[in-house]
C-alpha cells in the first residue's frame, strides 16, 4: 500500500518579472495542495510584489524575495529560490503553471527522484510545462541547480535534466493534466529576456 503523501515535505519555488497577473491565477491552485511554503523570487518587477497584495489565506504560504536586476535571467532567479528550500522535496513551477488538486498524489516523489514535464508528450499549447518539475531537494543541490552560465531563453531545463540523470535513482514524467500552462502570447514570456542562443 502506497504511503500517504505529506504535503508539508514540499516547497514550491517560482520566479517572475512583471507577471503578477499570471501568478495570481496560478497561485490559487498551488495553495490547494497545501505545501510547506511557496518561495517567490520577484526579479526586478516594475511593481514591487508584496505579501499584502495577496489574500490572507495565501499570505501564510508565501515568502517573497526581491532582487533588483535590469533583465530577466531565469537561471539566476530560480537558483536564488531553489537554494532556500528547507523541505525534502522541491516543486519548481513557472508563474503561469496551474496544478491539479491531486498533483502530489498523481506524482509521488521519493529519494533521489526527478519527475518532470515534457514538451514532447502534451497536447497543443501545453509545451511550456517542460520546465515544471518535482525533485528530491538533496538531488537538486548535488548538481548545483541550474547552470548560471545559461543567461538566454531556453535550454536551461534540458541542461538541468541531463545533469540530474547522472545522479537520480528514479525518473518519471509528470502525469498528464496534473499541470497545465496558462494561455498567453509568446511575447509575454520572453519580453524581458535575451532570446538569442548562446
Amino acid at each position: 500500500m502506497d504511503k500517504k503523501v505529506n504535503s508539508k515535505d514540499f516547497t514550491i519555488v517560482t520566479a517572475c518579472r512583471n507577471r503578477e497577473e499570471n501568478l495570481r491565477k496560478a497561485i490559487n491552485s498551488w495553495i490547494n495542495i497545501d505545501p510547506y511554503e511557496i518561495i517567490i523570487i520577484d526579479w526586478g518587477s516594475e511593481r514591487l510584489l508584496k505579501n499584502d497584495d495577496f489574500e490572507a489565506h495565501i499570505r501564510k504560504y508565501i515568502k517573497i524575495i526581491r532582487y533588483e536586476h535590469p533583465t530577466w535571467v531565469l537561471t539566476w532567479a530560480f537558483n536564488e529560490g531553489l537554494s532556500k528550500v528547507k523541505t525534502k522535496y522541491t516543486i519548481k513551477l513557472d508563474c503561469d503553471h496551474v496544478v491539479s488538486n491531486s498533483f502530489l498524489e498523481e506524482n509521488k516523489c521519493s529519494n533521489y527522484m526527478l519527475i518532470r514535464g515534457s514538451h514532447r508528450y502534451v497536447s497543443d499549447g501545453q509545451e511550456h510545462i517542460n520546465g515544471a518539475f518535482i525533485c528530491c531537494s538533496e538531488l537538486l543541490k548535488s548538481v548545483g541547480y541550474f547552470d548560471e552560465r545559461i543567461t538566454t531563453y531556453g535550454w536551461d531545463d534540458s541542461d538541468l535534466y541531463l545533469r540530474l540523470s547522472d545522479y537520480q535513482k528514479k525518473y518519471s514524467l509528470l502525469k498528464e493534466d496534473s499541470v497545465r500552462h496558462l494561455d498567453q502570447e509568446d511575447k509575454e514570456r520572453t519580453e524581458h529576456q535575451e532570446v538569442r542562443k548562446e
